[in-house]
């Protein structure tokens, strides 16, 4: 696997980071508690979660942030990947949000412990899954902190290498061992099983025999009692046959009864609505000619008082008020000038000139206009009269043409009249030809409802009959059925016997191989991977003993000093020929132990567990070393051979075996990467 970038939000003291990744030896350099261990954890848990974090979610998320997220880019077997996990503040509770993972193909939305298994199958971690999402190999092939490496080195034996065995992909040994006796176990239960099962199998094979002999006798005596059953049936239906035929016959007798009671109704309401016709004809008929034909010939009778129309007479009418109102306005300034002249002669002074006037100048005017007046008097009254006339003229108009419009009317009523005499004398000539039809049907039904008591005498004698034989059918039915089920169960029994007696020979059978695998696996199988495991984690002790020795002595060059390991893996530390227990060693000396152990482990573990390129991470490998020791780093480095290196110190002296150099500084709590 190689780091190619990662992306940090809200992660410990990062408010953001983004990191580009080359291959070589890439080193976080900075003072204690910079935040490059940061880093480091970031990585681990962009892949695996949170399962190998202390603290859980909290160790990670910025305080004060309610979210986090880290984005992690990395490449094995020439595919590149993107994974990316979230850390949500909840209550008081930090979770993982929202995962996914991208590869060249498709981009794949996980929960996180899904997320996790996807990346051991993408990076051919050979572990079984862990819902605690986390990766004993990654922490011992890739990456240990390293005070729990130290750790590793002075647990009890027994806990140190249930660990290594862990990383080493052993624990399938013991796995095989442990189930090996689980099935011998599993095994010896089930033998003690068909001992018992098997016990009444001689016993089952007897009675198997006597049951078969049984079985044929009541075959033979099945026989008979079929044979009557049949004649017993066959005269059953006949005589069903003949009820149902007679039944048949009583349905359409009572429903020509139906039919009779049915046509009497139907005939009574005919009748009735005949009646009510032929009353409404004769009503409507008298009114007719009793009421409405004298009314029309009276109307009919009335002459128009003139030829002119209503209209007509009305516009002469207003013609002749209009010559009254002009002779009227012309009689007004008749008088009116006849006053002015007598005003004027009486006060014998012109209004104008006042000057004298003269009677006889005015007085023949005034004569004129008293015959003008008396002529406009004539013509007025002569107008008078005619509007008189007209207005009377006009009533007598008004009163016909109203004479006129009863006449209709009266007109209407009679030809409604008579369309409804029409009408109902078709309704009633259809009822009566419906009673004609009715009354036909009447007798017909009537002469089919005839024979109903004599077909109830016969129904009630066959009736009788039928419930006879089909006593005597049921009977031996009855008999026929226990015995088909006295051999039903016989064969019921036999079968379930066989089946018994094949199973327990079956058992029998296989009590006898399990008895074969049982001595196979306690005395072959078993012995043989106890022997296979040994061998095996010998030569992995062998190697690993090799591996730790090397890295040792590259970076400890103290002839006085020795360290190799045990059958345990446990660290012996030999100065001068003696024993020399690890916590008296120096600084510098448990860190080269440390890391010497570290670094073996991480080869073996790469060897027997992993299938990828060998990345490694190393976390302040150098506390307490000289500084001829940090130089010795640089012949780690290149030993080791690995494609990629990422490495965190507070050692500047490891710059100079870089590639490439991130210094992490902190300010403010807040931390921040520069080349």
């Amino acid at each position: 696997m190689i780091i190619k970038n990662i992306q940090l939000e809200n992660i410990r003291s990062y408010e953001r980071l983004d990191v580009p990744f080359s291959q070589g030896v890439t080193l976080f350099e900075g003072d204690i508690a910079s935040g490059k261990s940061t880093i480091l954890y970031a990585i681990e848990f962009g892949l695996f979660g949170l399962g190998s974090i202390k603290g859980s979610g909290s160790f990670l998320l910025r305080n004060g942030a309610r979210q986090g997220k880290v984005t992690l880019r990395f490449q094995t077997k020439g595919v590149e990947y993107e994974v990316q996990r979230t850390l949500v503040k909840k209550a008081k509770n930090i979770q993982q949000g929202e995962c996914y993972l991208q590869s060249p193909t498709k981009k794949e939305v996980l929960a996180p412990t899904e997320l996790k298994d996807r990346i051991l199958q993408i990076l051919h971690f050979n572990e079984p899954p862990n819902p605690r999402a986390q990766s004993v190999i990654y922490r011992y092939a890739v990456f240990t902190p390293q005070e729990e490496m130290k750790e590793v080195v002075l647990k009890e034996p027994d806990e140190r290498l249930q660990t290594l065995r862990r990383a080493f992909n052993m624990e399938q040994y013991k796995q095989a061992w442990e189930n090996s006796s689980t099935i011998s176990g599993v095994i010896k239960n089930r033998i003690t099983y068909l001992d018992g099962a098997t016990k009444e199998l001689d016993t089952e094979r007897s009675r198997l025999t006597s049951n078969q002999e049984k079985l044929r006798l009541f075959q033979r005596e099945l026989e008979p009692l079929r044979k009557k059953y049949s004649e017993k049936n066959e005269e059953y239906v006949s005589k069903s046959a003949e009820y149902d035929s007679l039944q048949t016959r009583k349905n359409e007798i009572e429903k020509a009864v139906e039919r009779v009671d049915t046509l009497t109704e139907q005939l009574k309401e005919k009748r009735k609505a005949k009646q009510t016709h032929s009353d409404e004809i004769e009503k409507y008929g008298s009114y007719l000619n009793e009421e409405l034909e004298p009314k029309i010939a009276e109307l009919q009778s009335i002459v128009a008082p003139t030829d002119k129309t209503e209209a007509e007479l009305k516009n002469e009418r207003r013609e002749k008020q209009n010559l009254v109102n002009e002779l009227l306005k012309i009689h007004a300034k008749n008088e009116e000038r006849i006053g002015n002249f007598t005003s004027l002669l009486e006060k014998s002074i012109c209004p104008v000139c006042e000057k004298p006037v003269d009677p006889k100048d005015y007085g023949s005017k005034t004569l004129h206009l008293e015959h003008e007046k008396e002529e406009l008097d004539r013509k007025i009254e002569s107008a008078n009269g005619s509007l008189s006339g007209l207005d009377t003229l006009i009533e007598r108009a008004n009163a016909y043409e109203r004479t006129r419009t009863k006449l209709e009317g009266y007109q209407r009523e009679k030809t409604n009249t008579l369309s409804y005499i029409s009408n109902t004398q078709v309704l009633l000539n259809g009822v009566v030809e419906s009673i004609t039809s009715l009354e036909n049907q009447f007798a017909k039904a009537k002469e089919a409802a005839e024979p109903l008591q004599n077909i109830l005498t016969q129904i009630e004698a066959v009736r009788n009959q039928k419930e006879n034989l089909e006593n005597e059918r049921r009977s031996a039915g009855e008999d026929v059925a226990k015995k088909e089920q006295a051999i039903e169960d016989l064969r019921g029994e036999n079968a379930k016997l066989e089946g018994e007696i094949i199973k327990k020979e079956a058992q029998a059978k296989t009590k006898t191989s399990l008895s074969e695998y049982k001595i196979w696996v306690d005395g072959f199988f078993a012995p043989t991977i106890e022997s296979i495991e040994k061998q095996v984690m010998t030569a992995i002790n062998q190697r690993f003993n090799e591996q730790f020795q090397k890295w040792f002595q590259i970076l400890l060059d103290d002839p006085s000093l020795h360290a190799r390991v045990d059958e345990d893996f446990s660290p012996i530390m030999e100065r001068e020929e003696y024993l020399q227990d690890f916590g008296t060693l120096s600084g510098g000396e448990k860190t080269s132990v440390a890391l010497a152990y570290r670094l073996a482990l991480n080869t073996l573990v790469q060897e027997v567990a992993t299938e990828g390129e060998n990345l490694l991470i190393l976390d302040e490998p150098t506390d307490g070393f000289s500084k001829e020791q940090l130089y010795r780093i640089r012949d780690i480095l290149h030993e080791i051979k690995s494609p990629q290196v990422i490495l965190v110190s507070h050692e500047r002296e490891l710059e100079a075996f870089a590639d490439q150099v991130y210094k992490v500084s902190k300010s403010d709590g807040v931390s921040k990467i520069s080349n």
